[in-house]
């Protein structure tokens, strides 16, 4: 097995850039929060320059308004989205490997996007029935609404649960899902 490097802000970007869809072993919490202050870092400084592109871009947007604010708004989209779809693996993947090292499944990642997956389908739902145009529909919404938001409210503790593993030591020694990762941390210090 390949000795894990001693995990400063670059070399955990690089070893998960090397584990970029390895759902496998497990991850100390450096590993991950070193990934999670990149990302955070990566799309800030993104933003700021797509920002800083689209206001110097607002002038030739006034004087050529066909050409201007709306071409450049869908570029930083489509940049913030490649740039989404490119640090989603990775992330997913030190999440997973972070769940192992507290000996839980990689599936108890999904807790923490269940409200957001039920809001988007409640909502999704409630907009097309909307556009029907029934008042019998909207009352239905209505109730539904409170349900969702009720199970929102009870699938929040998932987020809870889920940052509490995040945040929690690691097993020591071997669990089920691989070797101690500190352990190889040690040994190279």
């Amino acid at each position: 097995m390949d000795s894990v490097p001693p995990l400063d802000f670059f070399a955990a970007v690089r070893l998960c850039l090397r584990k970029y869809a390895d759902f496998r072993g497990r991850a100390p919490r450096a590993e991950f929060w070193w990934w999670a202050l990149f990302q955070w870092l990566a799309g800030s400084a993104l933003n700021m320059i797509a920002v800083t592109c689209i206001g110097l871009a607002v002038p030739d947007a006034v004087r050529f308004p066909l050409m201007g604010t709306a071409f450049l708004t869908q570029k930083y989209a489509a940049l913030c989205n490649v740039t989404w779809l490119v640090f989603l693996l990775p992330g997913l993947a030190v999440t997973v490997r972070r769940l192992h090292d507290t000996n839980r499944s990689g599936w108890c990642s999904l807790l923490g996007w269940a409200p957001l997956l039920i809001s988007v389908l409640a909502v999704t739902s409630g907009a097309l029935l909307r556009l029907q145009d029934r008042p019998d529909i909207v009352t239905i919404i209505r109730d539904i609404a409170v349900v969702v938001a009720l199970l929102c409210l009870l699938l929040f503790f998932g987020w809870i649960r889920f940052l509490v593993a995040i945040f929690k030591q690691g097993t020591t020694g071997d669990n089920r899902f691989g070797p101690d990762p500190t352990q190889d941390l040690q040994a190279v210090n």
